[in-house]
């Protein structure tokens, strides 16, 4: 409720449409949205992943971003995005947030958590992401129903990541992104959710082959 403002008050001119997906907010999110211009989808199974499919699949452009709605991924990033994108004729960029700026904008555990994740991700599938958990990314919407996206929860982002940098057939990037200040209280808990994406990670490399190495 609080972020949304700043966020939508950032809207491109070249951008179609914003949807904010409302998956059980229980203050003035839905209605801050519509007075912002956002279409609103609800959403009533709950979860960080599950709120991005939704908004994935209820999309209508070429090519979707997504990022969260506390203002610490700005709009304003969306551009540089899109250029990179398009310049390299890319099917997907994930925004990084490091080297951060301001490093006391994300805590110490967070931070190191994050290090530790993307380092154990790039180990395992020999993928170059340096930020695995950035919730800022653009997709060409033809690819994501190939990548038949399944998390709920804290662990879609690299899902995301992983799917798209391991498939031969598609073309990923990654570009730094500001990382603002936030609006809001933090989701993410720095251990309890740290375990669970690592053994995501784990369970995903049972079952998805690494990227074969340049020769």
């Amino acid at each position: 409720e609080k972020g949304l403002p700043q966020v939508l008050s950032g809207r491109l001119s070249f951008v179609d449409e914003v949807i904010v997906v409302d998956n059980g907010s229980t203050d003035r999110s839905a209605e801050v949205a519509r007075e912002g211009g956002a279409r609103v989808i609800h959403e009533h199974r709950r979860g960080y992943g599950q709120a991005c499919r939704t908004g994935l699949n209820g999309a209508t452009g070429d090519i979707v971003v997504t990022l969260d709605a506390d203002n610490n991924l700005l709009m304003s990033d969306v551009h540089p995005i899109l250029d990179y994108m398009l310049d390299n004729k890319l099917d997907f960029v994930n925004g990084t947030r490091f080297p951060m700026a301001d490093r006391d904008l994300m805590p110490l555990a967070v931070r190191l958590s994050n290090c530790l994740i993307s380092w154990t991700i790039r180990r395992l599938f020999r993928i170059p992401v340096q930020d695995s958990q950035c919730g800022f990314m653009a997709f060409r919407s033809s690819i994501i129903p190939k990548l038949a996206l399944s998390e709920s929860g804290m662990t879609f982002s690299q899902e995301a990541k992983i799917k798209v940098w391991t498939d031969p057939a598609l073309r990923a990037g990654e570009r730094p992104i500001q990382y603002g200040k936030r609006t809001g209280t933090r989701k993410f808990k720095a251990v309890a959710d740290s375990v669970q994406i690592m053994r995501h990670a784990f369970a995903m490399r049972r079952r998805t082959p690494a990227r074969p190495r340049s020769t």
